[in-house]
């Protein structure tokens, strides 16, 4: 449990100024995560994925499941989550409506009001319809931790790099984050200002990670790797390297102060982008078996879109080793 949720938890008290309403409202929100987080991972082992270590917060769970094969599977894992929350509005809507206490509910942005004449059992479902609604709603921004931001992270590492699509997703996550802040201000909105505040720590965090990664000195080819010969030659390059090399002179930490910014960024950048390559090759080989299997017993037509590129990349690597 992130400590993010201990203190959701006590604003929410602290917001409704009432200690038997804040603990309806925080049971009903760990129900809520619960709940979401369940339907993220019954979807992944249904569609042959897992999950991690559960860890909640106050929108759901910061750590992605893992979708099993296919483009289907990662989208029905990412988004479970959210239908999950979905279902329980669905149970909600009826008595909210009979009692003409829904319309106010649905400006996720306009707070929750509690008013004199509902009785504790009102009180609660509305809470529970507010909750839920609001985890669809912010769920469904597309940056991370939210669930939107794990599905666009999916999407875009079928076209990029891991690398790339970590740089992208700090990017798309820091604007956001500094838009909903200039839009919680503006709007008066405390609840946006929070969340946006709590968002761009996170990315504001994980760039400072990028940055602190050391950059390559020890010779000018790629990553200090002859990478012409495929992988086998990262043993050999591993064999050249010398004492002096594997510690830099002074002259190479001056070096090393005096190079741009800019250009060890791109350093860093280059060597987390081997780093995340190397992972995928390793995953892809994993699953070549149960691909090749597949394609011998029903055929090119039955592998998915994830498996055909799987599939390409791994006979591409192949033909350039054997060149």
């Amino acid at each position: 449990m992130s400590f993010l949720l201990p203190v959701a938890l006590l604003a929410m008290g602290w917001r409704l100024q009432s200690l038997t309403l804040g603990l309806i409202a925080g049971v009903i929100l760990l129900a809520s995560l619960i709940l979401h987080e369940l339907g993220h991972l019954a979807a992944a082992r249904l569609t042959g994925g897992d999950a991690e270590n559960i860890l909640l917060w106050p929108l759901g769970g910061l750590r992605p499941v893992l979708p099993g094969p296919g483009n289907r599977a990662a989208i029905i894992a990412h988004l479970a989550g959210i239908l999950v929350n979905v279902v329980v509005l669905a149970f909600l809507i009826s008595p909210l409506q009979q009692a003409q206490r829904l319309d106010e509910l649905l400006n996720p942005f306009g707070g929750f009001d509690v008013f004199d004449g509902d009785s504790l059992e009102l009180t609660a479902w509305r809470m529970a319809f507010y909750i839920n609604w609001c985890l669809i709603v912010f769920n469904l921004v597309p940056v991370l931790p939210m669930d939107g931001g794990n599905l666009l992270q999916w999407f875009l590492e079928l076209r990029y790099s891991r690398v790339e699509t970590r740089d992208l997703l700090i990017r798309i996550g820091l604007v956001a984050s500094l838009f909903g802040l200039l839009v919680g201000f503006v709007f008066d909105v405390s609840g946006v200002v929070a969340l946006s505040a709590v968002v761009l720590i996170m990315h504001l965090h994980e760039a400072m990670q990028v940055q602190r990664m050391p950059m390559p000195t020890r010779d000018e080819s790629f990553m200090g790797y002859d990478f012409s010969e495929g992988y086998t030659s990262l043993d050999r390059s591993s064999s050249e390297w010398s004492p002096v090399d594997s510690n830099p002179s002074l002259d190479d930490n001056d070096q090393m102060t005096e190079a741009g910014l800019l250009e060890r960024w791109k350093a860093r950048r280059a060597e987390e982008r081997q780093r995340r390559e190397s992972e995928e090759h390793e995953r892809d080989e994993k699953r070549m078996d149960s691909i090749l299997e597949k394609l011998h017993q029903h055929g090119r037509e039955a592998l998915s879109t994830e498996e055909l590129q799987i599939l390409d990349r791994v006979s591409r690597r192949l033909r350039e080793r054997n060149v």
